[in-house]
């Protein structure tokens, strides 16, 4: 495939399989994600993960996507309201 072919995206990615590969990857942060909030509050990664700056300044730029907005697109993507996370992180 060529730049001169005009093949939109969405047809190479279901060419290469590449759906699959983000399916994987998605289903794994799901997986890290409920480990998450299943793990004690003392816990260094459970400290990190809800971490909020609380001193220092912002960016004024556009702030990094941090994993847990990354966790909330995906949830959104797929039509999982945030607030049955805890819920389905104890299945």
């Amino acid at each position: 495939v060529s730049r001169e072919d005009r093949v939109p995206y969405r047809t190479i990615f279901e060419r290469c399989n590449s759906f699959i590969i983000k399916s994987l990857i998605d289903k794994r942060q799901f997986r890290w994600n409920a480990h998450l909030i299943k793990m004690h509050p003392f816990r260094l990664p459970h400290i990190v993960f809800n971490e909020e700056l609380t001193e220092g300044q912002q960016s004024v730029r556009r702030q990094r996507k941090k994993y847990k907005d990354q966790v909330a697109a995906i949830l959104r993507k797929c039509n999982v309201p945030l607030t049955d996370i805890v819920k389905l992180a104890a299945d």
